[in-house]
């Protein structure tokens, strides 16, 4: 897996900006763009609820807009049952992509939850399903973290992406890798 997790990075070389884990460069000159926090992390410069707690209880208030409806192709069972030279891309649900490239599978994002919120009952409900269950994809080698948002980041489909693969590479934003809490190596 090693060499192909090379291969891979030599051929995204964009993976790590993607994943935000590049360290702040210039920030010791005085170059560190206001977004940038002096221990290297960032700050949300597009603050949506300007700290009012009114605004985050209205986020949550389960006003939602009504679920699209279009047509979904059924997936093929068997769609990953193969293995391709061809690069692949299957969207699975909104931020959540499984990228097939080089025999590696990349999955990005990963939510398979019905709320994108820290608990099951309460906030935002997916408006369109997952195409695919977690135990309908190939293994994964690589989950893509780009933010800790709710709907980016779950805490009930990493732990589902764990148990099923403990040797999947976790790339992850600056200073997140210890909300991950595996203790090994596997987290970036």
């Amino acid at each position: 897996m090693a060499n192909r997790l090379r291969r891979l990075l030599l051929k995204l070389p964009l993976l790590a900006s993607l994943a935000n884990v590049a360290r702040v460069a210039g920030a010791e000159d005085g170059l560190r763009k206001a977004w940038h926090l002096p221990d290297g992390t960032f700050a949300n410069n597009h603050n949506q609820h300007e700290g009012r707690f009114l605004d985050l209880i209205k986020a949550f208030s389960g006003d939602w807009p009504e679920p699209m409806q279009f047509p979904i192709a059924e997936p093929s069972p068997d769609q990953f049952a193969t293995a391709s030279d061809q690069p692949k891309i299957t969207w699975i649900g909104h931020a959540t992509f499984l990228i097939q490239l080089g025999g590696l599978n990349i999955l990005t994002d990963p939510h398979f939850t019905e709320r994108a919120s820290p608990v099951s009952f309460w906030g935002p409900p997916r408006t369109t399903a997952p195409s695919h269950a977690i135990d309908q994809l190939p293994e994964i080698d690589v989950v893509l973290i780009s933010h800790n948002h709710y709907d980016h980041l779950d805490f009930g489909t990493i732990n589902q992406l764990r148990t099923r693969n403990r040797k999947t590479i976790y790339l992850v934003p600056l200073k997140l890798a210890k909300w991950f809490g595996f203790g090994d190596n596997t987290v970036f």
